[in-house]
């Protein structure tokens, strides 16, 4: 970055860097992550630490549904990749359905 006078004002200028090459394990890391779905991978976690559970509406905390856990983990899929609600409804699935996941927000 520096500065220089243009036409009687500083101007910034920024001068692109170098391209860093990508070390082999993160080659290989991402090659690993390609083959699966962040969803899979919340679960998967959970999996080894049930934390999904210790999610409780803010209004209901003593609600227990069937597979609320799924249902958190794809709100949570939405939230974190920022695409919203509606690419993760899926119809004729109940922890899925479109009403179940916005209570679950």
């Amino acid at each position: 970055m520096r500065i220089e006078q243009q036409g009687g004002r500083d101007r910034i200028i920024l001068t692109g860097l170098d391209r860093l090459d990508e070390p082999a394990s993160l080659v290989e890391l991402n090659k690993e992550i390609e083959a699966r779905n962040l969803p899979e991978i919340v679960l998967e976690v959970n999996s080894w630490v049930p934390y999904l559970s210790d999610f409780a509406h803010v209004s209901e905390a003593n609600s227990r549904m069937d597979d609320l856990e799924l249902s958190v983990a794809a709100v949570l899929t939405s939230e974190a990749t920022n695409v919203g609600i509606e690419p993760i409804v899926h119809d004729g699935t109940v922890a899925l359905d479109r009403d179940r996941l916005f209570w679950a927000e």
